[in-house]
C-alpha cells in the first residue's frame, strides 16, 4: 500500500515538473529504493512471541520504486544493520583498520590496540582482488553479523624512516573514506592522525 502511494507521488511529481518547461530548479524522479526497517524489542533470542514481516531484498516492483523490508533488533545489533542497508544503497563497501595502537589516559605510558571500521567505495576492494591480495575465500573476508556485509580486515603497519623507499608502493587510487563510527573515540583519533597529514600502511 505504501509503495503505492509513493509511485503516486512520483508520478504526480514528474508531471508537475514536466509542466514547468525546462525549468532548472527542478528535476523528475527516474527511480527511488524504498527501505522498511522494521526494529522490534530486545527479545532475549525469543521472537516467536513478536510477529514481524518477512524481511526482503531488494526488489523492483516497477519503473519507479524499488522496496526492501529489513527487520532488526533494537540496541547495539541495530547499527551493523543500518551498515549494511548504506552500503548496499551506496555501493560501497567496508575495510575494518585492525590492530591501532592508541594511548589511554587512564594508563599513562600504555597503549591499547583498537579496531576501526571505514566504508569507502568498491574499486579499492577491486584493486586487491586484481593483484590477487583478497580472494573470494581470503581469511581477511569476516562476515560481519548482523548486517549481512562483509568487512575486509587490514592490520595497523606503522611506517618507519628507515625502511627502504622502494618497500612502499607506489599510489595507484585514491579514494574518500567515512569511518563508521563518526563520534568513537578511536575514529577520531585514526581521522585526526590522517588529516594531519600523516601516513598509514595496511597489510
Amino acid at each position: 500500500m505504501l509503495t503505492k502511494h509513493i509511485t503516486e507521488d512520483i508520478i504526480s511529481r514528474n508531471k508537475i515538473v514536466k509542466a514547468l518547461d525546462g525549468d532548472k530548479n527542478f528535476a523528475s524522479i527516474t527511480h527511488v529504493q524504498v527501505y522498511f526497517i522494521i526494529i522490534y524489542p530486545v527479545t532475549d533470542g525469543n521472537k516467536d512471541k513478536i510477529y514481524l514481516p518477512t524481511a526482503k531484498p531488494l526488489t523492483k516492483l516497477n519503473e519507479y520504486v524499488s522496496c526492501s523490508v529489513v527487520c532488526a533488533e533494537a540496541g547495539p545489533s541495530l547499527r551493523p544493520v543500518l551498515h549494511g542497508v548504506i552500503l548496499k544503497h551506496f555501493d560501497l563497501v567496508s575495510t575494518t583498520v585492525t590492530s591501532i595502537p592508541m594511548k589511554e589516559e587512564a594508563q599513562q605510558g600504555q597503549s591499547v590496540n583498537y579496531d576501526v571500521e571505514v566504508f569507502h567505495p568498491r574499486r579499492s576492494h577491486y584493486l586487491l582482488q586484481q593483484y590477487g591480495l583478497v580472494g573470494p575465500g581470503s581469511k581477511l573476508r569476516v562476515t560481519v553479523n548482523p548486517g549481512d556485509y562483509e568487512t575486509v580486515k587490514l592490520a595497523w603497519t606503522t611506517p618507519s624512516a628507515k625502511n627502504r623507499w622502494n618497500q612502499f608502493p607506489r599510489c595507484i587510487s585514491a579514494l574518500p573514506i567515512s569511518p563508521a563510527s563518526v563520534n568513537g573515540r578511536p575514529s577520531v583519533c585514526l581521522t585526526s592522525f590522517l588529516l594531519s597529514g600523516r601516513n598509514v600502511m595496511l597489510e
